[in-house]
C-alpha cells in the first residue's frame, strides 16, 4: 500500500464521483495501518465458513441444532470484523 504518500505501482485507480465508494477507497487508502485488510479477509473467511457449515450434508434431525450454533459463533464475529472494517 502506499499510504499518504499517493497511489503506488500497484494501486487501483480511486472510484470516480462523490458516492459512498469513493468516500470509502479514500478512508481506506488514507489509513497506515492494515488491520482493515486484515478485517475483510476475516470478513470473507466468517462468510465462507458459514456458507460451508450451511451446504454441508448434515443430518435432518441435527441440521436446525448445528445451524444455530454456527450462527451463535459466527454471528458475533462477523459484527466484530465489520466494527473493525
Amino acid at each position: 500500500m502506499a499510504g499518504a504518500r499517493g497511489p503506488g505501482p500497484i494501486d487501483p485507480p480511486p472510484p470516480r464521483g462523490g458516492g459512498w465508494l469513493a468516500r470509502l477507497y479514500e478512508r481506506l487508502h488514507a489509513r497506515e495501518d492494515s488491520e482493515h485488510e486484515q478485517a475483510l479477509i476475516r470478513l470473507v473467511v466468517i462468510c465462507g465458513m458459514y456458507a460451508f457449515m450451511a451446504a454441508a450434508p448434515f443430518p435432518p434431525a441435527e441440521r436446525p441444532w448445528i445451524l444455530w450454533w454456527s450462527s451463535v459463533v459466527f454471528a458475533p464475529a462477523f459484527v466484530v470484523s465489520l466494527g473493525i472494517f
